[in-house]
């Protein structure tokens, strides 16, 4: 099973719309056989492009080097060694003789028959027409080539006959080489360039696209056009892109919820502040009738005082629970017992609120490993809320249930709709629904924050959900794992 997953998977590796090397090597091997054709066929056609081969010259320089070495022999004593000499010369296409001035063959090579030759017409014929070619029958078509030699005794012709059928001049052959490589390599260069060309300009277009998205011009899409590497590498680009515009107008959206938290957070500092001063100051100037209303000034400020030491408590909260160096101190917990004794504590605060709770909680036991102390903070958030901005005297529904391997608490009530944007930025930093409320009247923006961080540190998810009136959260957290 293994190696049939790891062939399909070669398979898919090899696949040519879906490979940059398989792409590569088949443009090569298109090029290579191209060359090869077109060396093929030039070698064919190398008569024709370079004339038929000149043997008359290439016997002539053959018979003058004869000659010339002659120079130094005594053509009867030293039998032997010319005889050497003339065979060494020879071969299947051509023989060699030494013929007098009157014609008469003194010396021949082993395949030569002849016995006397026409000096006179040999001459003549190699001053006229140089050689006499059969073009039907260019095997049997035989020529002569003589150039006279002066020996130490004797004076004469070196006679070279051969066929058309022979080995053409070395340095003729090594240019017509040189010809035929530089065609079959400007054909291979030619084709490579006109096959990866395409190619070459897409990687053009990935790097301009790229080098356009550096610039800060994150709406710019780079062209997905294959399916192979390359294209893979545009996809990953597009989606580096988007993702880099989603996080920072992201940023945006959180800086301007920032701002204006702060804006709001100033007006809610000054609030109870102002009213501290102000009852302090009446109380300092001694400005009141008399004891019941001098404690009245007391206790508006120190309550006043409280509420400031809260919105500050929170503020603080905020901060040590969203530090990235938070610790999570892991523990098993029942998640079933957990939840029971929060909506136990938290029911006279419904009752107060002119609500109940109403709880789906299975006998099963489902267990989680969880910071228990933070997790506290996040469902008391979540409960808290309900209780606050749900509808009066409708029920508030905690539900447990197991999904695959993990487990989800949802906690639902019933109020305002929310809006998609609301259900979208619910969780930010900051972000308050009704941006008049005060923390007396409404959230300081940062709960929901906080237990978003909390949750997503442990590896799980929260969101929202909102169906007509029915508002609904959502907390995911992994199983404890059974060995």
């Amino acid at each position: 099973m293994k190696n049939r997953e790891a062939f399909l998977q070669t398979m898919k590796q090899w696949n040519l719309n879906q490979s940059i090397r398989a792409q590569l090597i088949f443009a090569i091997a298109i090029c290579f056989i191209a060359a090869f054709l077109v060396f093929a066929v030039s070698y064919s056609f190398s008569d024709w492009i370079w004339g038929e081969p000149d043997h008359v010259f290439y016997m002539e320089a053959m018979a003058e080097d004869l000659a010339h070495e002659l120079e130094d022999y005594d053509l009867w004593k030293d039998q032997a060694a010319v005889k050497k000499l003339m065979e060494a010369n020879s071969n299947e296409q051509r023989d060699i003789l030494l013929v007098s001035m009157t014609g008469e063959v003194l010396y021949r090579t082993t395949g030569a028959s002849d016995s006397f030759l026409d000096i006179s017409r040999i001459l003549s014929d190699q001053l006229t027409t140089r050689w006499h070619l059969d073009w039907l029958n260019a095997k049997e078509a035989y020529y002569h080539v003589a150039y006279p030699f002066y020996s130490k005794t004797e004076q004469g012709y070196v006679v070279v006959k051969g066929t058309t059928v022979g080995t053409p001049p070395p340095m003729r052959d090594f240019q017509q080489m040189l010809l035929q490589l530089a065609l079959s390599l400007g054909t291979f260069i030619g084709l490579f360039f006109l096959l990866t060309n395409g190619k070459m300009r897409y990687f053009e277009q990935l790097a301009g696209g790229l080098l356009e998205i550096s610039k800060g011009k994150l709406g710019f899409r780079v062209p997905e056009k294959s399916r192979d590497e390359l294209g893979s590498l545009a996809a990953n680009i597009n989606y580096m892109a988007e993702e880099l515009q989603r996080k920072i107008e992201a940023e945006k959206k959180a800086e301007n919820a920032k701002y204006e938290w702060i804006t709001s957070l100033s007006h809610d500092l000054k609030t109870p502040l102002t009213s501290i001063i102000g009852y302090l100051r009446l109380v300092k100037d001694k400005k009141y009738t008399s004891a019941e209303q001098h404690e009245q000034y007391v206790r508006v400020a120190f309550d006043k005082s409280e509420k400031l030491e809260g919105l500050l408590d929170h503020m603080l909260e905020y901060t040590k629970l969203t530090n990235p160096d938070l610790t999570i101190r892991r523990e098993t917990v029942c998640i079933n017992e957990f939840l029971e004794q929060l909506v136990e504590e938290m029911t006279l605060i419904a009752d107060m609120n002119q609500t109940t709770f109403k709880k789906e909680i299975p006998e099963e036991g489902i267990r989680v490993e969880v910071d228990p102390e933070k997790m506290v903070r996040v469902f008391e958030n979540l409960l808290m809320n309900a209780v606050k901005y749900g509808d009066k005297k409708r029920d508030i529904t905690v539900r447990l249930y197991r999904e695959e391997d993990q487990a989800v608490i949802c906690v639902q009530n019933f109020g305002d709709p929310l809006k998609e944007k609301d259900l979208e930025q619910l969780f930010n930093r900051f972000y308050r629904i009704d941006r008049s409320r005060s923390p007396e009247t409404g959230g300081s923006g940062l709960g929901l924050s906080i237990a978003k961080n909390i949750v997503e540190k442990h590896g799980g998810e929260i969101w929202a959900e909102s169906e007509g009136r029915k508002i609904r959260f959502y907390v995911k957290l992994g199983l404890v794992r059974v060995p």
